[in-house]
């Protein structure tokens, strides 16, 4: 089932492909297994998924468009979706902690570049989790106050960003190549088909 959520995390979640591509197998598939249910036949039918599992490239330009903030006129252009962002860091620090209750404490989303700075501020590349009342208290401060926070936080993924060899001089380009080093953790690992 994990598979599952994966394919569709990818498929749906980030690529926004619309799923009547995949009816036909679905349904054929779905009344094959419901007459007779076999592990074989399951996993004969996540392979056929994954074979529709868009490329890498595909997936890594709509996982770095992953963007929210608050300052929705700085970014005109650009589609903010709180919701897939907050999935996304639930899912990554899920995979941090190695944790299998699926237990993630309420967060909020901190960016790292203050969010009205603008840039790239307001991409995926750029959060971390943080409880809402520490995270409130970190507007406009430095990143060597923003980093002494971070290496106690509750979260082990913002722990581990505090260790980033850029933490202290984050910048746009900074926040692009931890996009897409980000991408390729969740493809290749977290959402593994």
């Amino acid at each position: 089932m994990k598979r599952l959520v994966s394919f569709f995390s990818i498929y749906v979640g980030i690529c926004s492909i619309k799923t009547n591509t995949l009816e036909e197998l679905i349904y054929s598939t779905a009344l094959e297994l419901q007459k007779n249910f076999s592990v074989s036949l399951f996993e004969n039918f996540i392979n056929n998924l994954n074979l529709k599992r868009p490329s890498f490239d595909d997936f890594c330009v709509s996982f770095k468009q992953l963007a929210y903030s608050k300052y929705k006129n700085k970014y005109s252009n650009v589609v903010i979706n709180k919701k897939k962002v907050q999935y996304v860091l639930k899912e990554f620090e899920l995979f941090i902690l190695d944790n299998e209750d699926f237990v993630v404490p309420d967060f909020s989303i901190e960016h790292i570049k203050d969010d009205k700075d603008g840039g790239n501020a307001c991409y995926i590349g750029n959060f971390i989790p943080l409880p809402p009342r520490k995270n409130g208290k970190l507007a406009g401060k430095t990143m060597v106050d923003k980093q002494k926070l971070y290496e106690k936080s509750s979260f082990a993924s913002t722990r581990k960003f505090s260790q980033h060899s850029e933490c202290l001089n984050w910048k746009d380009e900074s926040i692009e190549k931890r996009s897409k080093a980000m991408a390729k953790e969740f493809y290749d690992n977290i959402w593994k088909v």
